[in-house]
């Protein structure tokens, strides 16, 4: 079976943690599906964020995933992107499990970058107003 074929098998519209492909069939040692779901979160923002797939991260036929081709991929990021938003998206796309973010912290990290890119956004009006 090709790689292609096992995606098809396995679910193609699923960004899966590495931990969840390297486990297929086994028990789940680690009970984390939420940081899973963040990791699967996280790869479907990087998937529109470069608007181009991610599947060449994982080879569902051994059961790998490929943390160098994830970092290629995040480096092609930086054309575009504020480093604040790389940061937290890369947060999210830990591929260990233990260092990455549960749901709650992954809203938090949004909050804080959402809150400092507000403050960053008025302080231009306020200069104006302030020199009228």
């Amino acid at each position: 079976m090709t790689d292609d074929e096992y995606r098809c098998v396995i679910n193609p519209s699923v960004y899966y943690a590495p931990e969840k492909i390297c486990n297929f069939g086994k028990p789940d040692k680690i009970n984390a599906l939420q940081k899973e779901a963040v990791f699967s979160m996280g790869m479907t923002l990087v998937h529109a964020a470069l608007l181009k797939d991610l599947y060449g991260c994982y080879d569902y036929k051994n059961s790998l995933f490929y943390e160098s081709k994830l970092e290629e991929m995040i480096e092609g990021l930086n054309e575009r992107y504020s480093e604040s938003f790389i940061e937290a998206l890369a947060s999210i796309i830990e591929p260990n499990p233990s260092k990455r973010p549960s749901l709650l912290e992954v809203q938090e990290i949004l909050n804080e970058k959402w809150n400092q890119t507000e403050n960053q956004s008025e302080k231009p009006e306020r200069e104006t107003e302030d020199l009228k």
